[in-house]
């Protein structure tokens, strides 16, 4: 049988083994693991210190978001009008346009009519070119 020091002393060899693979697995990756890490050490030690800070931070991103809220609340009905009244004008410059191709067709159809008639037609013009819709 095996003693406890003997069980120890191989499953170290093993774990010193693996430890060993994964060294020449990464290359050289350790080594800048290593220096990253320490040169950033010192920044490490001050983040107790800049604690306070993140909750000023904090503090006031939540300020600006809440004010954004009340921007976009009452940026909303302004919007919601604007757009109804672009939709009215818009409806009613091609309800314009419908009018104004409407008339002009009747138009050509009149001066095509006093062409035939030889004028005669020109005083109908005169009446119906004014009606609307």
């Amino acid at each position: 049988m095996n003693s406890l020091a003997e069980q120890q002393a191989r499953i170290k060899a093993q774990f010193e083994d693996w430890k060993l693979s994964i060294g020449e697995g990464l290359g050289s990756a350790g080594i800048w693991t290593t220096t990253i890490v320490e040169s950033m050490q010192p920044f490490i030690m001050m983040l107790p210190a800049l604690a306070p800070l993140g909750k000023i931070f904090w503090t006031a991103g939540v300020g600006a978001l809440s004010y954004a809220n009340t921007v976009l609340a009452s940026a909303i009905p302004a919007t919601v009008s604007f757009t109804t009244k672009t939709w009215l004008a818009s409806s009613a410059l091609l309800k314009s346009s419908g009018i104004m191709l409407v008339q002009g067709v009747k138009a050509l159809g009149y001066y095509i009519a006093s062409l035939v008639t030889g004028g005669a037609s020109s005083i109908a013009f005169g009446i119906f070119s004014n009606d609307s819709l």
